[in-house]
């Protein structure tokens, strides 16, 4: 009997050790690796660099960036001790694919990797420096001598050309809140050059436009924001 007493009374202390360290490792938010990768990972190409951001994972210590400049393949280059949800990649070659998955960490350990972004760095276009958008309601009703009371004659929008460019983001929206930021939370259709036609537009609805150059999948800054004539 007495050993027994003996055996459970040593195995006490290593129970109610291994009961603290489980409550203090989850009180820390360090004693165990990261459950989630981090979510909406991007990548926007710059010259000669990428920016990268991405969500923050809950109880994350910091994160580490793993990448690689050759197809397909493991990512076998790591960027280590990062405290932000964004980092700036510099120094890497023009017109070459670079790939990348991001992953938290605690003092516990790493989680799993995040969806996989890339981006091709490259010289990046200039602003368009005005737009200005025509009804063709006047023109509508010349073309189309039967219906000059067409409700949908459509816009016409025209925009300087920008340096550097290779196409063009013309962006519609009800409103210019949604034309903010380098990329606009916004629809927008793909245009080779000015002037861009949009057909069968209700005239009498209120649109906003704003026209963004491209240089391949590069995106540029700037581009005033313009109404339509509602008439």
């Amino acid at each position: 009997m007495s050993s027994g007493k003996s055996a459970a009374a040593g195995a006490a202390p290593a129970v109610c050790a291994l009961f603290a360290a489980l409550i203090l490792g989850s009180c820390s938010g360090g004693g165990s690796p990261p459950h989630a990768a981090p979510a909406r990972p991007f990548a926007e190409a710059g010259d000669g660099q990428v920016e990268l951001s991405w969500n923050a994972v809950t109880g994350a210590k910091k994160y580490r960036i793993k990448w690689s400049n050759e197809a397909g393949g493991e990512l076998t280059n790591v960027i280590k001790d990062i405290t932000t949800t964004g980092y700036l990649h510099t120094g890497l070659t023009n017109f070459v694919t670079y790939r990348y998955r991001i992953v938290a960490e605690t003092s516990g350990g790493t989680g799993p990797e995040s969806n996989p972004v890339s981006a091709e760095p490259g010289p990046v276009p200039g602003e368009v420096e005005w737009t200005a958008v025509t009804s063709n309601k006047a023109k509508a009703k010349l073309t189309d001598p039967d219906d000059p009371g067409n409700p949908n004659p459509g816009h016409t929008v025209y925009f300087a050309a920008a340096p550097g460019a290779t196409s063009y983001r013309v962006y519609i929206a009800p409103s210019t809140d949604q034309l903010q930021g380098r990329r606009p939370l916004a629809a927008f259709e793909p245009a080779t050059g000015s002037p861009y036609r949009r057909p069968l537009v209700p005239v009498s609805t209120p649109a906003y436009y704003r026209v963004i150059a491209m240089n391949g999948t590069r995106i540029g800054f700037g581009g005033p924001i313009v109404v339509a004539p509602s008439f």
